[in-house]
């Protein structure tokens, strides 16, 4: 994540980096997620900006909703993620937590 050029550029798959390190997340168990935590307290110390949306119009937090980690949520809320943003489908992440 420190070496990134540019953070918020999107990656040849359509997703952002720190969208693409949270679909990563949903895929390993809680224990594990200390490191990939830290990874985006860098990339958003890095600048990174955590609203900026995939080409599937997900942000950040949009992604984040479907993982199974309150943590993450709080996190990037705590680094200004914007829970007004809608998705493509005109979803809200709240609409995705119902």
């Amino acid at each position: 994540v420190e070496y990134f050029a540019n953070c918020n550029t999107l990656y040849p798959h359509g997703q952002t980096p720190l969208c693409y390190l949270l679909l990563l997340i949903g895929s390993i168990e809680e224990n594990d997620i200390i490191p990939f935590v830290e990874l985006i307290v860098k990339a958003a110390k890095n600048s990174c900006d955590v609203n900026q949306c995939g080409s599937d119009g997900n942000s950040p937090l949009n992604v984040a909703v479907s993982i199974p980690s309150h943590n993450m949520l709080k996190f990037l809320l705590q680094f200004s993620a914007n829970p007004n943003l809608y998705d493509r489908n005109k979803a809200l992440p709240l609409h995705k937590c119902v």
